[in-house]
């Protein structure tokens, strides 16, 4: 039965896809499950047989199970009719809000208006995670806009994946009522974490250590932002699940004196912890999932089992929101990079010989490796670019990550107690951090540190990914996994 995973995934994913660019109706998705359901009767008949046959209906199925949630999450009432017009309403904030240099956006659920809005407000930092709020402003429809690079972000679809269908743009806002959640709460948390990295650590290492531990980047700014960009290490610095990758593999290691349960046991612990420490919002949770999945695949040598978990995570999370698939970036690099770790890492460890064992280098070498490589065709797709040092710079950054991250963490919490007790640690990540910085801007500044690349099609990217995993079977073949 677990050789029809595969081709039920693959069905679900192209039937998402199909639908997301497509819409011929629900006449359409019915031929398909008519035509599946035909197939399937003739071969149950014995008419037609054989492996091939059951994989195609396996397929057709769940391509129209694919089409058919992407079809009923298309929202079909709209207010589309008051765009351009003055709207007044209240609501609650429903996301936490995203502070930038200049204004806020918060995301506002209204049954005024029967949606949910971003409302592009002044700059507050008073606004808080459910909020009751009156805003009145102009409503507007979200535009796609062209990034540095020529590519054209389809920003409609990034905010439809939160059900966000319209925007106000710098309205009149009011906060009329406060509330304290447990969300809430921990949301505040992470703001005194924050608070505290700023307090010890001087800029820019103390929006590094947020980035590197909570995702907070927004503090970089736009030049060193870019230049992670460049050198391919923004990674670090957005809570992916590679980053969790990171943090279960070296946990694991320091761990290794225990026995293999209580070992796994306290590192699924710890990762809880970090997921509540930072918000446990939607995307950290996906992180968080994908990342242990793939880091305890690799660590135990469990691929197999831990393949069917990711597939099993991602068809979950597409059925509850099938906008993750081809409008949300991290849930794409998340699972792309998940299944480098998973595939990559136990062909590339036994070639990584010279590399110690010693607190997981090896194979946090080969993840590094293993990742880079997966991702490095989606990264051209979305950024239009690719760095040529990203192997080196991963290379000489990522084994000191896990001991960065170790101590920035410490820097937060024993910050939080004494002014004294946290000054060793903060000395210590402060020379870690800035280390990590001036590799990226030494090798960013390099003239051939990145190469721009023509715009391609969806369909050039799956061709590439097709050819990697014919290069995968033939090279398992070949050292004979």
């Amino acid at each position: 039965m677990h050789r029809y995973v595969y081709p039920a995934f693959g069905g679900i994913l192209l039937g998402i896809a199909w639908r997301s660019v497509y819409d011929f109706g629900w006449s359409f998705i019915a031929v398909v499950g008519v035509v599946a359901m035909i197939t399937g009767a003739v071969y149950v008949a014995r008419i037609i047989s054989g492996e091939l046959v059951l994989v195609t209906i396996v397929a057709l199925t769940f391509f129209t199970l694919g089409m058919v949630r992407m079809h009923v999450a298309t929202p079909t009432e709209t207010i589309d009719a008051r765009v351009g017009s003055e709207v007044s309403f209240e609501g609650v904030i429903v996301h936490e809000p995203d502070v930038r240099e200049s204004y806020t956006n918060l995301v506002v659920e209204t049954d005024d208006l029967a949606s949910r809005l971003l409302v592009r407000a002044p700059q507050y930092t008073g606004f808080s995670y459910k909020d009751d709020v009156r805003v009145k402003g102009i409503l507007e429809l979200p535009e796609n806009f062209e990034g540095d690079t020529g590519r054209i972000f389809n920003y409609r679809g990034y905010l439809a994946k939160d059900s966000v269908y319209y925007t106000v743009a710098f309205p009149e806002v009011v906060v009329l009522n406060q509330h304290e959640t447990p969300t809430g709460l921990l949301l505040n948390l992470k703001h005194t974490y924050l608070d505290t990295l700023k307090r010890y650590l001087p800029e820019p290492s103390a929006a590094l250590a947020g980035g590197i531990t909570v995702g907070e980047r927004r503090s970089l700014g736009e030049e060193l932002t870019q230049a992670f960009r460049d050198t391919g290490l923004i990674h670090i610095v957005v809570l992916s699940g590679y980053n969790i990758a990171i943090i279960v593999i070296f946990i694991s290691a320091l761990l290794a004196f225990l026995p293999e349960k209580p070992r796994f046991v306290a590192t699924i612990a710890a990762i809880v912890l970090f997921t509540v420490l930072v918000g446990a919002s939607a995307t950290v949770v996906r992180a968080a999932l994908m990342g242990s999945i793939g880091a305890l695949g690799a660590v135990t040598k469990r691929t197999y089992s831990a393949m069917h978990a990711l597939i099993v995570a991602g068809f979950v999370m597409l059925l509850w929101n099938p906008y993750l698939l081809l409008y949300d970036p991290s849930f794409q690099l998340s699972f792309i990079a998940t299944l480098g770790l998973l595939l990559g890492v136990p062909l590339l460890v036994p070639h990584l010989a010279w590399v110690p064992e010693k607190f997981a280098l090896r194979e946090l070498m080969a993840a590094t490796i293993s990742t880079q490589i997966a991702v490095l065709p989606l990264l051209a797709y979305m950024v239009g670019s690719v760095s040529l040092v990203a192997l080196v710079v991963n290379a000489l950054v990522l084994p000191i990550i896990p001991f960065a991250m170790l101590a920035v963490f410490l820097v937060g919490v024993v910050g939080s107690v004494s002014s004294v007790l946290v000054l060793p640690f903060s000395y210590l990540a402060h020379r870690v951090l800035l280390y990590v910085i001036q590799i990226v801007e030494l090798f960013a500044a390099l003239p051939f540190a990145k190469i721009a690349l023509p715009e391609f099609s969806l369909w050039w990217l799956l061709v590439v990914y097709v050819l990697y995993a014919l290069f995968y079977f033939a090279w398992k073949r070949k050292v004979g996994i």
